[in-house]
């Protein structure tokens, strides 16, 4: 008898040994009964409070939890306290717990956004990217007057490559803090930004010159083959690749591009719409059959496409430009700049409905109002080559020739390698009178100059302007 008795014993101290160890996460937080009166619970509370603050600016990490732990005791539904006493743990390096306090805070407040940035730091801390992007987007969503869970969320989107979304919170953040830090980082997001569209606009131009600069910003698909030359080894590739799995969407999408860059129409909408029977809901690839049906001459067709991705997807802004390109071809510039105002409206920042727009006011005989749309373009981001070309031809138009030459020779810089850039800089130059310079820019085209160009030719403008610069 006396040895069931002992056995019963051991088997419930055995079971206390279990609960007691696996709470230890919150052994020092337990709730205690008395019987003083509310009123002196509440004062012992503070008193604990400001201690626990004294203990941590003097460093005393030890002592600040142990008067957090006492102020939670007073009052256990303390959210604040638990997130508090996470932090403690993290300066004692008890990272285990930390996680575990900061979780208790967030039961108990769901709102707390100080808690949720503090979860979302140890998440990166530990690499895991994406659960701490959804922690800093709820410490901003809960106070929206956070400017620094705005620059982490900007900060964590550059690295994903979505520079327009960091440029705009990078943007709010500065707006909410000019001091949050991260000056530097959309300096460095608005480069990168002009750098990935400038390569985009030089594949779109090596790929065939029957592809525009239209077709680029009104559509994605040269990213699908941005590896791609357009030459006919490619077309061998991507028929190949149908002829062997006819459901390839990306086959059938890339070989539609690379033929409508081509010029080949007819076949490329067989393609397009083939890649669109396969993927239904591409609203990319309803675009590209718009504008393949907009370079056919049909704007109907084109403008139901531009319209069926706007019901897919009422912000796709590549459809309205697309719709709002339409309209300046037909010259309906007062329809186009209301389509590129939608995007501005869900977007301010978006620099390819800036560019249209400062396009359309020039082809519509407001050149004062293209010229400060392009300038505004540029105060949103001053790397952007097109808005310095835009603005260019703007001030050309309005008489102001020398202006015009310093913005040419700006977008020249920072894209030294577009051609038909180089050369307008240069004719630029010569209407200006600045002989020297012309032969100067002349000898960089050269450089650059595709296979096809008469370098004879070219050689002979450079020699006749050294020649009217020496005063020959």
């Amino acid at each position: 008898m006396f040895s069931r008795k002992f056995n019963i014993y051991l088997f419930v101290i055995t079971l206390f040994i279990v609960f007691f160890i696996t709470n230890t996460a919150f052994a020092q937080v337990t709730l205690v009964e008395t019987n003083e009166p509310p009123s002196q619970i509440e004062e012992l509370f503070e008193q604990q409070k400001i201690l626990a603050d004294k203990f941590w600016q003097a460093g005393d990490f030890l002592a600040t939890e142990k008067a957090l732990t006492r102020a939670l005791e007073l009052k256990p539904d303390w959210a604040a306290g638990y997130r508090q006493l996470a932090i403690t743990k993290k300066a004692l390096g008890n990272l285990s717990q930390t996680k575990q306090f900061l979780l208790k805070a967030l039961e108990i407040d769901p709102t707390d956004s100080v808690s949720h940035f503090s979860q979302a730091i140890i998440l990166k801390e530990e690499g895991k990217l994406d659960e701490a992007l959804n922690a800093f987007r709820a410490a901003a969503k809960f106070d929206t007057q956070d400017a620094f869970a705005r620059a982490e969320i900007g900060k964590l989107l550059e690295q994903k490559g979505e520079m327009d979304k960091a440029i705009r919170l990078f943007r709010k953040a500065l707006e909410l803090n000019p001091t949050c830090g991260v000056v530097e980082n959309l300096s460095a997001a608005l480069r990168s930004k002009a750098e990935i569209e400038r390569n985009y606009y030089s594949r779109v131009k090596r790929l065939a010159p029957y592809f525009t600069e239209e077709d680029a910003v009104g559509s994605v698909s040269v990213n699908v083959i941005s590896k791609d030359t357009g030459d006919e080894a490619s077309l061998v590739v991507y028929q190949t690749r149908v002829k062997a799995n006819s459901n390839d969407v990306f086959a059938h999408y890339a070989l539609g591009t690379l033929l409508k860059a081509r010029g080949n129409l007819k076949d490329a909408l067989t393609s397009l719409r083939e890649a669109l029977r396969l993927d239904p809901s591409n609203i990319d690839l309803f675009n590209d059959i718009g504008l393949t049906l907009q370079k056919q001459g049909d704007f109907t067709g084109a403008l139901l496409e531009y319209k069926t991705a706007l019901e897919i997807d009422p912000e796709d802004y590549k459809a309205r430009i697309n719709i709002a390109n339409l309209f300046r071809q037909q010259q309906n510039f007062e329809m186009a700049q209301k389509e590129l105002q939608l995007v501005l409206k869900l977007d301010p920042t978006n620099a390819l409905a800036r560019q249209n727009l400062a396009r359309t006011l020039l082809a519509s005989g407001q050149v004062n109002q293209a010229i400060e749309e392009s300038k505004l373009l540029l105060k949103f981001n001053p790397y952007d080559s097109i808005a310095h070309t835009t603005l260019a031809t703007s001030l050309a138009q309005a008489g102001d020739l020398q202006a015009s030459v310093i913005s040419l020779e700006k977008a020249s810089d920072l894209d030294p390698n577009d051609t038909e850039l180089i050369l307008n800089y240069a004719a630029a130059l010569q209407k200006e009178g600045r002989f020297a310079d012309a032969a100067d820019a002349l000898t960089r085209y050269l450089d650059i100059a595709p296979e096809e160009v008469d370098r004879v030719e070219v050689k002979q403008k450079i020699s006749k302007l050294r020649q009217w610069a020496s005063g020959w």
